[in-house]
């Protein structure tokens, strides 16, 4: 499981989430490094891992999980090498602000002008992305990881995870 936020990475190790999902967390630290993509990647193919990717719930986090998933544009020359195409989003959806009512923040015109830019992104070209970043869109809203606190320190290792796991077949 790679983790957007040193803060969320944290709290998974204190309540050994690690060890209960029997799961290696990979800390991202924002946009993560070739060298962090890379190694995401052979865990997948050549230890037939799956990857998910916990991440906030804004427009820079969904492009992060693209420079992942399909590649980063600065990057593209080597995408081969760093793209994992079998990496899952598991992070904060606009589904899960209205599902768990969870604190937000207004979108800003940057994050605005970035969602409608991700809606003519082939990485984003999928349904689900689409149904997402409209939904994201027409709430106005974005949110963090750390919002899921709102139900306790624990709710996301004992909650939230396990039940977006299970929707995924990962639990």
């Amino acid at each position: 499981m790679a983790i957007e936020t040193g803060g969320m990475f944290d709290r998974l190790i204190e309540n050994g989430f690690d060890e209960e999902y029997r799961c290696g967390l990979l800390h991202l630290k924002g946009q993560p490094a070739r060298s962090t993509r890379r190694i995401m990647k052979r865990m997948s193919e050549e230890w037939d891992l799956p990857v998910v990717v916990f991440l906030d719930g804004d427009p820079w986090s969904f492009r992060i999980f693209a420079s992942i998933a399909y590649g980063a544009i600065k990057t593209a020359h080597i995408s081969e090498y760093l793209a994992t195409p079998t990496a899952t989003y598991l992070g904060i959806t606009a589904d899960d602000i209205v599902a768990y009512d969870l604190p937000n923040d207004d979108l800003s015109k940057k994050d605005i002008e970035a969602l409608k830019a991700e809606l003519s992104d082939p990485r984003f070209a999928d349904g689900w992305w689409q149904e997402q970043i409209n939904m994201m869109l027409e709430l106005g809203k974005k949110a963090e990881q750390q919002s899921l606190a709102k139900y306790g320190l624990d709710f996301v290792t004992e909650t939230y995870l396990p039940e977006k796991l299970a929707e995924l077949g990962l639990a």
